[in-house]
């Protein structure tokens, strides 16, 4: 009876060992289903990945099934009006071509043809203040008009390629376009933000500026929902949310190829 006890315990024992090598096997594989230009779209896309609770070794994020897959069309359907291919493809061109940085240097040259673009920002912080006076240089004029003298309409470029990175991908999921077209939409954006961003943490901060301008509020207030937005873009960046992180798998200058599928 002792030996065969001893005998149970060392099946026991392998069976354990076996079942973790097998699930980091199977994690490994997962890792590597998607490829590299892929896995830089989840890193740029990595902000809205996470706030939908996606699983960065997927393409997209998303699990394959038709709750997922609902879901993602009435999301399209409710934030991007893309309801089908040609929906799908005239909104993320116009994303990639214009998005809202374009809206944002019409609204920055207006204050600038008002004389608001060139007080200093201090003048800008106390007509903030006149608002909400908790307003801080965190605020959303001070910041806005900050970024523009800076870097002009490419400083909310972050901002619309993070979106597209990860709503191309949405579309694809559903049926919309085609993994060429993805593909090829993608590495479009994707090289735009190489050309003009350093790295990630650059990228990152455009599209929380982006996020900040679209609700309009004060990113340092804890109730803004700026202020929530960021804390999950600290908790990817920092691999509170992931480990490693999706910065960490794929390199900021990786070269990026529609071919790479």
């Amino acid at each position: 009876m002792f030996l065969l006890g001893n005998k149970i315990k060392i099946i026991v024992v392998l069976v354990l060992v076996a079942m973790v090598l097998f699930y980091a096997w199977r994690e490994k594989r997962r890792m590597l289903a998607i490829t590299p230009t892929q896995k830089w779209l989840n890193a740029a896309g990595s902000i809205l990945l996470a706030t939908n609770h996606g699983d960065f070794r997927l393409q997209g994020g998303r699990r394959k099934s038709w709750t997922e897959l609902q879901k993602t069309k009435k999301m399209l359907d409710e934030y991007w009006g893309i309801t089908d291919h040609n929906s799908a493809r005239s909104e993320m061109e116009h994303l990639i071509d214009y998005g809202m940085r374009s809206q944002y240097a019409r609204e920055m040259e207006k204050l600038n043809r008002t004389g608001m673009g060139k007080l200093t920002m201090r003048q800008l912080w106390e007509l903030e203040k006149k608002k909400n006076p908790s307003a801080s240089e965190d605020s959303y004029l001070p910041r806005m008009v900050e970024a523009y003298r800076l870097h002009g309409r490419n400083a909310l470029l972050g901002w619309d390629v993070g979106r597209a990175a990860y709503i191309l991908q949405a579309c694809h999921y559903v049926g919309y376009l085609s993994q060429k077209e993805t593909m090829e939409l993608g590495v479009k954006a994707g090289k735009m933000a190489q050309s003009y961003f350093n790295c990630w943490d650059d990228l990152l901060e455009s599209y929380m500026l982006g996020f900040q301008f679209w609700n309009e509020d004060d990113i340092g207030h804890p109730d803004s929902r700026s202020y929530q937005r960021n804390l999950i873009r600290r908790r990817v960046q920092d691999g509170n949310y992931c480990i490693p992180t999706p910065f960490d798998i794929v390199p900021w200058n990786a070269p990026l190829s529609a071919d790479d599928i």
